[in-house]
């Protein structure tokens, strides 16, 4: 007989009389296990117990209770004694008392996976990961457990043996093992390790639940939303923890104490400032060129955002140059009250100067070099979207390549390796306070809000944008590379 599907239900053992009898026959019933279980969280069948069973006068056949259960462990068939036995009677003779009945089983062979497919492991820290049955069997499986990934066995251990073979015992659900990652004081970013389940013995393996990836990700940090207040159900403004609305951004991260106030930053945020040459200069200076994010390790270029004055349009540039190219001797910039270009190109790092995307190197493009801008002439050092120092020289244009190369010929703070920020440094400059007590991040990077910035990043599908960061909402998005959008140059971290 076969067990149920689910649950119990109720066979029968024939039983067949040679002749009627004239009287009822009244039998009693018995069980015992061979290899089948009668008890326990497994058992395979209600044990009977001397259970009468009347047999009609008449009768030649009769069928005799036996409750199988499904007990969701796999096994081969089991089996057990079913005993019959009567009052002696000359009218009868039991010939034979026993049969031995064999259930057969319909579970399926086990399926294992890890508990969570994907984990965070920061260095110094020890987790415990778990192999997990659907269902349990009878018999003890096995899998090892192949590492891959960028990890190396210097930045982690853990508690298999060499073998990477484990074993689930018989009728146990689960096993686990314990993964460290090491802390050393190398400074580095991210890395992952991966464990994929092979070689497996009395289990089944899905392809696509098969492994455990770790994220490990060094010492390298980003700075927290600076998010500060809760949603109560109404409005956004709550200072405290809100038990009906829990894991709001504002209860985690660095910047979970509304009262972290300091000179250097608010809300986890930390900065301090330099001046042209690469020097620390107080806080309190007005005059800085970069700040450098104590979090990150980023350096990012300060922007002046003083008034200034552009051309309005494209014709009132080539005018400019029309002018400078009819009489080159005595042509002198523009520096008078309603157009000072002088003090337009004197602020070349301007915030308010926009930039299309441009990058000739393939590494780095994504496949679309994307929208060179036309060059400015050594005399007349401006454009309608942005202006050249006077004292350029090499790529003087309103673009994004151009701008660096401005930024590294001139070596502002010491360096020389500005780039753009990638998505996700860009987004670490912004702070998302809604509390309107923002200014004192703000007076290091006053000039970074209400703006879109082109990142370092492209579009792998769509290579004629790059993506772009809204320093008002925070939102990533595909900027077209032809399109003018703010810029912005750092340099370092840990990336």
């Amino acid at each position: 007989m076969q067990e149920p599907s689910s649950g119990s239900r109720i066979n029968y053992v024939d039983v067949a009389l040679s002749k009627a009898l004239s009287s009822d026959l009244t039998l009693t019933i018995n069980t015992k296990p061979i290899s089948a279980q009668d008890s326990g969280q497994f058992k395979n069948y209600e044990p009977v117990t001397a259970l009468s069973f009347i047999v009609k006068a008449g009768d030649t056949q009769a069928k005799l209770p036996l409750s199988v259960v499904n007990n969701n462990l796999y096994e081969s068939g089991v089996t057990l004694a079913y005993t019959v036995s009567a009052p002696p009677s000359t009218e009868y003779v039991i010939k034979s008392d026993k049969s031995v009945i064999t259930i057969e089983n319909t579970d399926a062979l086990p399926t294992i996976r890890f508990n969570a497919p994907n984990r965070t492991l920061l260095e110094g820290d020890t987790k415990s990961f778990a192999l997990s049955l659907d269902h349990y069997s009878r018999y003890p499986v096995s899998v090892t457990l192949e590492t891959s990934g960028t990890a190396s066995t210097d930045d982690y251990s853990d508690t298999l043996d060499d073998s990477k073979i484990v074993t689930i015992p018989a009728e146990k659900l689960s096993l686990s093992f314990n993964v460290s990652a090491k802390k050393d004081t190398i400074s580095e970013g991210a890395e992952g390790l991966r464990y994929t389940l092979k070689n497996p013995s009395d289990v089944n393996v899905v392809d696509k639940e098969n492994t455990l990836d770790i994220y490990i990700p060094g010492d390298k940090r980003f700075n927290d939303t600076g998010f500060v207040t809760r949603y109560n159900g109404t409005e956004f403004g709550e200072s405290n923890t809100q038990p009906e609305y829990p894991n709001q951004d504002a209860d985690f991260g660095l910047d979970i104490s509304p009262d972290m106030t300091h000179d250097d930053g608010r809300y986890g945020f930390s900065y301090s400032k330099f001046d042209i040459h690469g020097n620390l200069v107080p806080l309190t200076e007005s005059k800085y060129h970069c700040v450098r994010d104590n979090t990150t390790g980023l350096y990012i270029e300060n922007k002046p955002s003083d008034p200034v004055d552009l051309p309005l349009t494209r014709k009132a540039v080539e005018d400019e140059q029309k002018v400078q190219r009819d009489d080159p001797d005595n042509y002198v910039y523009p520096n008078e009250p309603d157009r000072n270009y002088v003090i337009s190109s004197e602020n070349w790092q301007h915030s308010t100067y926009l930039y299309t995307w441009y990058e000739k190197d393939s590494a780095l493009n994504g496949g679309s070099e994307g929208a060179k801008n036309m060059t400015m002439p050594e005399e007349v050092p401006i454009d309608y979207t942005c202006a050249i120092s006077q004292d350029s020289s090499g790529d003087r244009r309103c673009d994004t390549a151009a701008y660096l190369s401005q930024m590294n010929r001139f070596s502002i703070c010491g360096f020389t390796d500005w780039r753009l920020p990638t998505p996700t440094e860009m987004k670490s400059l912004v702070s998302f306070n809604v509390d309107n007590n923002d200014n004192n991040n703000r007076a290091f990077l006053k000039f970074i809000h209400g703006k879109t910035y082109f990142t370092s990043a492209t579009n792998a599908e769509r290579n004629g944008s790059a993506w772009c960061v809204n320093t008002v909402s925070g939102q990533t998005k595909l900027c077209n590379k032809g399109s003018y959008n703010s810029v912005i140059a750092v340099s370092g971290g840990k990336e």
